[in-house]
Order: structure tokens, then sequence, then C-alpha cells
């Protein structure tokens, strides 16, 4: 069972073989990029979309650690600039 939420809308999936039959841009959504293309023509490779989202963690996880320095500084000089 996948369990995904995104402002408060929670949706679940049976499998990541369900997930992939919704839209791209409802997966664009809670997943907030690409991951995988999945058509008749092109099946679901797992492989593939376990480094995809591997690749994926690390970058947001560098981001996320971006925001947190950023927002320290923000709160700081604003704390200054209020004395």
């Amino acid at each position: 069972m996948i369990k995904v939420t995104r402002k408060n809308e929670t949706k679940e999936f049976e499998t990541v073989a369900d997930l992939f039959k919704t839209t791209r841009q409802e997966r664009n959504k809670y997943f907030g990029t690409y991951l995988a293309e999945v058509t008749d023509e092109r099946p679901l490779e797992l492989e593939g979309l376990v480094k995809k989202v591997e690749e994926q963690v690390g970058m947001y996880e560098e981001l996320l650690q971006n925001l947190k320095g950023l927002k320290e500084v923000v709160v700081a000089e604003k704390k200054i600039k209020m004395i």
C-alpha cells in the first residue's frame, strides 16, 4: 500500500503499478517531479524507478538543507532589524 499526501489531500494505491495508472500531472503533484513514463508500449521498470527515486531523494535532501540554512539566516537578520 502506498499512501501519498499533498495539501491535506491523501490518496492510497495498492501497488506501484496502480500509482502509475494516474496521470503524469497527478504524480508530479505528489512527488514534485517526473519519475517515469508508463504506457502499454513502455511498461514500468522498477529498477530504473528505484534509481530515479534515490536521485530525487538526494536532491530534495540538499534543497531542504539549503532552505533550513536560509531560514536560520532570515530569522537572525529579522531579529537584528527589530533591535
